[in-house]
């Protein structure tokens, strides 16, 4: 396996692989969101033939040259084609790929690294042989061949209650397909939660790389002012809900459930078969989207630094360095 960037010339085959092999994240469109801080690499074979591909985000922290998993992705959108037909076969073609992938983030030994994996890849061990620090994290899937009312028995009776007080209380939800609406609500969130905020680069989401075909929000408002709104990216298997986020000074308990409720429901009446809550390792976030009902799934990330500066990481960052 050779891992090189993608040239320009290779951009088309690498945009129809990966809308068949990829996610919505691996669109060329939302690569471009990131400009010049993002790097798209390709997975070739030995006839050079492209198998797959990944991208790494470009920063620094403390002066030192960070490469990670790009803001609002959720992984470096690693995709790879295994034509294998054996089980013993998929895993060896699978453990040969991990394992160039590995040894090429590995070269980057004078920088701090931190990747996560799409999930369902799991074989971790090629990352463990290569001294990268493996780190599992959760999301959670809501399976969407259920009906509507199993869906919402499925939620937890405390989540419930808020919706119906948020309805009997004058919250009214609806679609937007103006994202200028949404843009504030999202700006007041990332603030108030003190989380690196580029409001350019939210921007280009909302109003360059969103289109009714592949993005939907929803807003409540209460006496015609907004409380919550969820923006959620959707592909061929799935919605992801990316955005989500309720005002301070007209927040409702139940808002911000009743939007997530009603992307849920639209993804379904899409008939996409999945919701991605797209998981946190925030207490608070997590239960709130544990009580949706969906299926936890596991995911991880691979974590690296220079040996002074990762001792240095674990003061501040122990869970991840």
């Amino acid at each position: 396996m050779n891992i090189r960037t993608i040239t320009g010339s290779e951009l088309s085959q690498y945009g129809n692989q990966a809308s068949s092999l990829g996610s919505v994240f691996n669109d060329p469109a939302w690569i471009a969101v990131y400009g010049d801080d993002i790097d798209l690499y390709g997975i070739f074979d030995n006839d050079d033939k492209l198998a797959g591909g990944f991208y790494l985000y470009r920063s620094s922290l403390f002066g030192i040259p960070y490469f990670s998993t790009p803001p609002h992705t959720p992984s470096i959108g690693l995709f790879y084609d295994n034509p294998a037909k054996n089980q013993s076969n998929r895993l060896g073609v699978e453990k040969e790929i991990l394992s160039a992938v590995s040894a090429f983030l590995k070269k980057n030994k004078f920088s701090i690294q931190r990747y996560c994996l799409p999930v369902g890849i799991h074989d971790m061990q090629p990352f463990i042989w290569d001294k990268f620090k493996v780190v599992p994290y959760y999301t959670y899937w809501i399976d969407l061949a259920n009906d509507e009312d199993e869906l919402w028995n499925r939620i937890s009776p405390k989540l419930r209650n808020n919706i119906k007080k948020a309805v009997t209380d004058g919250v009214v939800s609806e679609q937007v397909k103006d994202y200028s609406r949404i843009e504030p609500i999202i700006t007041e969130t990332f603030r108030k939660q003190k989380i690196g905020l580029d409001e350019k680069r939210i921007r280009r989401i909302l109003y360059e790389f969103a289109t009714l075909a592949n993005s939907y929000a929803f807003i409540a408002t209460r006496e015609g002012k907004p409380v919550s709104m969820a923006f959620c990216l959707y592909d061929r298997e799935k919605a992801y809900y990316l955005f989500g986020g309720v005002t301070e000074a007209r927040k409702h308990e139940g808002a911000g459930a009743l939007v997530l409720w009603e992307s849920i429901k639209h993804a379904k009446k899409s008939g996409l078969p999945c919701f991605d809550l797209e998981g946190s390792m925030i207490k608070g976030v997590e239960k709130f989207f544990r009580g949706f009902g969906g299926e936890q799934k596991v995911y991880f990330s691979v974590n690296r630094a220079p040996i002074l500066i990762e001792i240095l990481l674990k003061f501040f960052k122990r869970e991840v360095f």
